[in-house]
């Protein structure tokens, strides 16, 4: 740690510690911004589906009920969408079966890469998940890898800032 670092009150806000001593000026600063992705009406989720437990669902070629998984490397670090799959274990198919219908996301959102490396030049890589593709394929299912950010119901708003 770099310095004498504070909690957030409440404790369950996020933690923000820097990683190197020079982002203890952009952390102060993102600290002391009076509103939040909520303020502006939207939210965040980590999608839900973890794929190891869903394993028989995977599907190799698109089939009835089946749509397009996303996986992390479908958000590339130069901000495009491309639905894709390169890594072994990984299907491009997700076969919702009864009572799974909680997985399909039908509107359109940003993606953000949830786990990346330090290596990485940009460690925050988003993008957005076009509308187009959604409608093509009649939703989606996104891997926990990624959070989505959306746009919260009308009802739930409160601009603040």
């Amino acid at each position: 740690m770099f310095g004498d670092l504070g909690l957030p009150s409440p404790a369950s806000q996020p933690w923000l510690a820097p990683r190197e001593p020079r982002h203890s000026a952009l952390i102060a600063a993102a600290e002391a911004m009076p509103a939040r992705l909520a303020d502006w009406g939207y939210s965040v989720s980590t999608d839900p589906l973890v794929w190891n437990r869903y394993k028989d669902q995977m599907r190799l070629r698109p089939s009835r009920g089946a749509h397009p998984l996303i996986w992390a490397e479908a958000v590339s670090a130069d901000g495009r969408f491309a639905f894709r799959v390169e890594k072994r274990n990984h299907a491009p198919y997700f076969k919702i079966e009864r009572g799974d219908a909680w997985l399909l996301v039908e509107e359109a959102c940003v993606l953000v890469q949830r786990t990346t490396a330090k290596e990485q030049a940009r460690r925050l890589i988003a993008v957005e998940l076009p509308a187009d593709f959604i409608a093509q394929h009649g939703g989606v299912v996104v891997e926990n890898h990624l959070n989505m950010v959306r746009p919260r119901p009308a009802s739930w708003r409160s601009f603040a800032p």
